[in-house]
């Protein structure tokens, strides 16, 4: 299953509350199971940290909406 979409939400719902949050994939999912003692029916695939950030992320190089999207046209 993909979990992402719902990772996002939680995201968009901590900046939202003033919080940070930062995905966090290759952790060790059996250690993690076992420290939680999380039941079999659940399959970990992304963990998601929330708080305040120490200090300010690395900024990200994004293209403009202008030069990634079409308007009015195809």
């Amino acid at each position: 299953m993909n979990a992402s979409l719902a990772a996002m939400q939680l995201m968009l719902a901590t900046k939202e509350a003033g919080l940070d949050s930062c995905p966090m994939g290759g952790f060790d999912s059996e250690k993690l199971i076992e420290a939680f003692r999380i039941p079999e029916r659940y399959i970990p695939v992304m963990l998601v940290s929330v708080g305040k950030a120490a200090k300010p992320a690395y900024p990200s190089s994004r293209f403009e909406v202008e030069a990634a999207a079409v308007w009015n046209s195809f």
